[in-house]
């Protein structure tokens, strides 16, 4: 039987759930892209802007400040562009 460091893994899971905020494959952002153009619904097309938004901000920010994830916090202000 083998033994495994629970820390190490601990500390392997916390990077890899920073880095899957970080990160966004080329192929999601063309469709997210994608159904925005298609979008008819205001609200709809606010929330992929913002996800979009998101996505090129961390992109822009991946090693800065990296620990307000493990918060829950994302980088788009919600109050800069006004309420839903």
């Amino acid at each position: 039987m083998r033994t495994v460091d629970v820390s190490k893994v601990t500390k392997e899971i916390r990077r890899l759930c920073i880095e899957a905020n970080y990160y966004c494959n080329e192929d999601i952002l063309k469709a997210l892209e994608v159904e925005k153009a298609n979008e008819t619904s205001p609200i709809g097309e606010n929330i992929l802007n913002q996800i979009l938004d998101n996505a090129q901000i961390a992109k822009d920010k991946k090693n800065a400040n990296m620990p307000r994830y493990r918060y829950g916090y994302s980088f788009y202000d919600y109050r800069a562009r006004g309420s839903l």
